[in-house]
């Protein structure tokens, strides 16, 4: 599509509505609400290896979140942290689901992250607004092909390397005022994802 972004065939040849067609008519705005950060231990204590598994992780962030976790909350990553080429804790992150897909940004993403050492939490942080539901309106749905074509060319105008797009998720974008509308997360070859509005194919500012 331009010198810097290229896209898969197999997206430029998709041009079905996806699921959340039917859900045109609806949408959903996040509330206004700090970002919360809650540190309960100190950088130094984190020079030694942890003795906790993933799987402990787990079940560590689990009995903490115990009665507490959302029910739109999902699993999704746990990720070892190391210093010194040892793991010294692990991050236990979730992310928000809205009718079995992930609420997505470009820039913070709602989520549940707990930094698990030793046994316990160590850190947590949290930016999980109300949704509450807006006004209804009319939401026409564009094609994965429609909408990549049209974000490949506004990416061109402030890519500064060579892109490929090469697979695309449905999934919720927080679009402007904090309204959530369908979207699609584009996905480079890597890794990299890029989330639009599937409304009108404009990447999410």
């Amino acid at each position: 599509l331009s010198a810097l972004v290229s896209v898969s065939e197999k997206l430029l040849a998709d041009t079905k509505v996806p699921a959340f067609a039917e859900l045109e008519t609806r949408s959903y705005q996040l509330s206004d609400e700090a970002h919360k950060v809650h540190s309960f231990r100190t950088g130094e204590e984190f020079l030694v290896k942890t003795p906790i598994t993933e799987a402990n992780a787990i079940a560590i962030a689990d009995v903490y979140l115990a009665g507490q976790l959302p029910a739109d909350a999902v699993l999704d990553s746990v990720t070892p942290i190391t210093a010194q080429d040892v793991t010294v804790a692990y991050n236990v992150r979730y992310e928000r689901v809205l009718d079995g897909k992930r609420i997505e940004s470009n820039d913070y993403n709602n989520h549940i992250s707990l930094l698990v050492n030793d046994g316990i939490v160590a850190s947590e942080s949290i930016l999980w607004p109300t949704i509450s539901a807006a006004p209804k309106s009319t939401l026409s749905v564009m094609s994965v092909a429609r909408a990549v074509e049209i974000a490949a060319l506004e990416l061109a105008n402030y890519a500064k390397k060579p892109i490929t797009i090469v697979d695309a998720e449905v999934v919720y974008a927080n679009g402007a005022d904090g309204v959530i509308v369908p979207g699609y997360a584009l996905i480079s070859e890597t890794g990299h994802r890029i989330i639009v509005n599937a409304t009108n194919g404009l990447i999410i500012q």
